[in-house]
């Protein structure tokens, strides 16, 4: 299934019209087009031939997990445990003829990392039982990053 991630520029002041649309497959291939990235950083064409070979992409998702534990004739408590696994993106610089960049081609994924903050998923203390285990999966981010400065292409 491919999933058509839109673009969320809001925060760097970008209206909806100057929104694009990023395609990347559930194994890491895809597109993101040059002015998206250009955009992101604030650079021209110049400064995007330059920086190019320099740009990385990964995506990031959050799952945050929530469970009531109990007891009999006890009080109850809501736990909560969040993971957020970011994977690298493998791109390749794209040019329309030997000059001009027209983007970035996603060819998959390189590596990926989870980190999980809060309890253990389903951990109640001694005597008590896990019940009502949810978990929401926020929206998937795609990242470009360029040395020491990282954007959120969407």
């Amino acid at each position: 299934m491919i999933r058509n991630w839109i673009l969320g520029l809001a925060a760097a002041g970008i209206t909806s019209a100057a929104m694009a649309a990023v395609v990347v497959n559930e194994n890491g291939t895809g597109f993101i087009g040059k002015g998206d990235v250009q955009t992101a950083f604030g650079w021209n064409n110049k400064e995007l031939n330059e920086n190019a070979g320099g740009v990385s992409f990964e995506t990031s998702v959050t799952a945050e997990h929530t469970w009531i534990c109990d007891r009999d004739n006890g009080p109850q408590t809501q736990e909560r445990a969040r993971d957020t696994t970011t994977t690298g993106l493998i791109s390749h610089v794209t040019r329309d003829n030997k000059r001009q960049i027209t983007g970035f081609t996603l060819t998959g994924f390189s590596s990926s990392n989870t980190t999980s903050t809060g309890p253990q998923l389903g951990s109640c203390p001694t005597g008590w039982t896990a019940s009502a285990i949810e978990t929401t999966t926020g929206a998937t981010e795609v990242i470009a990053t360029h040395g020491t400065t990282s954007v959120t292409l969407q």
